[in-house]
Parts: structure tokens; sequence; C-alpha cells
């Protein structure tokens, strides 16, 4: 009871947002979202019965998700 107090009195000093990104669970939410979408994307299992083919499947599972990563991530320039 005692945390949830101390969180609650640090959201009304900080506000949410601060709080969130203070509190580490800002990351901890982008990880578990990024494996969702990976889970979802990929599959929850794994199709290969031998430790060779398993081994296989993940890095292709790998290769896949950086590609789709690297194609969806902005060109960042410095304007001016």
């Amino acid at each position: 009871m005692r945390e949830r107090n101390r969180n609650i009195l640090s959201i009304r000093e900080l506000g949410r947002r601060e709080w969130h990104k203070q509190s580490g669970l800002n990351k901890r939410s982008m990880v578990e979202n990024t494996a969702y979408r990976d889970k979802t994307i990929i599959g929850r299992d794994m199709r290969s019965r031998s430790m060779d083919g398993q081994r296989i499947e993940v890095q292709l599972a790998c290769k896949i998700l950086n590609r789709m990563t690297l194609l969806g991530m902005p060109d960042s320039y410095k304007v001016a």
C-alpha cells in the first residue's frame, strides 16, 4: 500500500507523462508492445521439430523483423 501511495503522490507532483518516463514503465511498455507485435506477425509457435530447424526458423524470424523495422524507420536529418 505504501508503494502505491508513493506512486500516486509522484504522479500528482510530476504529472502522469513525466512519472511514466522516470519510473521506467515507458520502456517496459514499449518492449511489451514490440514482443506482442513480433508474436502476432511471426506466430507464437515454432513449426520445426529439430533443433537445427528451430535455429534456422528463429534466425529467419529475426531477419524478417529487422527488415520490417528498417523499412518502417524514418530518414531523419537536420534541417537547418
